[in-house]
């Protein structure tokens, strides 16, 4: 049993497997020397030798935890997810309410995203049921290393309640001193995580910076062809070449990784007539557009 604790829980072999059996797992279960006679927090790197990510997994955890995680019995990673029905104790899952533990913030926008989920280690990184930054009276907001922008480590402002420097949000968003005269958004931190919000349909800037080349400065920094004319010499909306109905197929869906979310192509309004090289917008019905030029 776990620690010594004769107690039923989901720590020992009393809750699901029965006290002194081979458990979790039947035997034989592999040609070597490794056993898993309990369910130990500290076999979880043996169970993750072959539960690479609940992938072998008979009850594979709804969802994955993000790649690359340590394996883990609470975090997604083996058998058991991180959210069970325990955790709605004293909050919702997840949160819905408007005072502490159980404060909705921005929970609903931010755990139907995909690999994010109801993943909550992704942004309590460590302070899961179980550890003691548990329960502990504070608000403990780490972020997992995969979801650090270039510009720096993932970190929290709880006097602001806002983040910095996380991937999903694309890092700080400043301009160069060629662009500071452009009134486009120059956010260093996100909106409030109580009160704030960012429309992702039309505060692109809010999160996408020009760059000069791919992945500088952000991953998500858009830098090729004609932008920095459309957007920052000529105030061209995003959405007047994006189409924002097309773009939400694929957007956030690679918040975990550096990967592009999909053909940037694949977002563009029929009337720009673009082919690859060139586009027509004018031709097209874009009452203000140029005619046919290469992009």
């Amino acid at each position: 049993n776990f620690a010594g604790d004769i107690g039923v829980t989901c720590l020992n072999n009393g809750s699901c497997h029965g006290m002194g059996i081979n458990a979790p797992h039947s035997v034989p279960w592999i040609a070597s020397a490794r056993t898993h006679i309990t369910t130990n927090t500290g076999n979880a790197p043996v169970c993750g030798l072959c539960h690479t990510n609940g992938a072998n997994s008979p009850i594979p955890p709804p969802p994955p935890a993000p790649a690359e995680t340590p394996p883990g019995c609470f975090n997604n990673t083996l058998c058991h997810g991180l959210v069970t029905a325990a955790c709605g104790t004293c909050h919702g899952i997840p949160p819905d309410g408007t005072t502490p533990p159980n404060t909705a913030g921005r929970h609903a926008v931010h755990t139907t995203l995909v690999n994010v989920l109801l993943n909550c280690t992704v942004c309590h990184n460590g302070a899961g049921s179980g550890t003691t930054l548990h329960e502990n009276g504070s608000v403990e907001v780490a972020f997992l290393s995969t979801y650090n922008a270039q510009s720096g480590a993932g970190a929290y402002n709880a006097a602001s309640f806002s983040c910095s420097n996380v991937s999903c949000h694309g890092g700080p968003r400043t301009q160069t001193a060629a662009q500071a005269s452009t009134p486009t958004s120059t956010l260093t931190q996100t909106p409030s995580w109580l009160t704030g919000a960012i429309n992702v349909n039309t505060q692109c800037t809010a999160c996408h910076v020009f760059g000069s080349a791919v992945g500088n400065p952000e991953d998500n920094s858009y830098y090729s062809g004609e932008h920095e004319r459309h957007v920052y010499q000529e105030s061209v909306a995003c959405t007047t070449c994006h189409n924002t109905t097309s773009l939400a197929v694929n957007h956030f869906t690679h918040l975990n990784t550096p990967a592009m979310e999909g053909p940037a192509s694949a977002t563009l309004n029929a009337a720009l007539q673009y082919n690859g090289t060139s586009c027509n917008p004018s031709a097209g019905g874009l009452t203000g557009c140029h005619g046919s030029k290469n992009w």
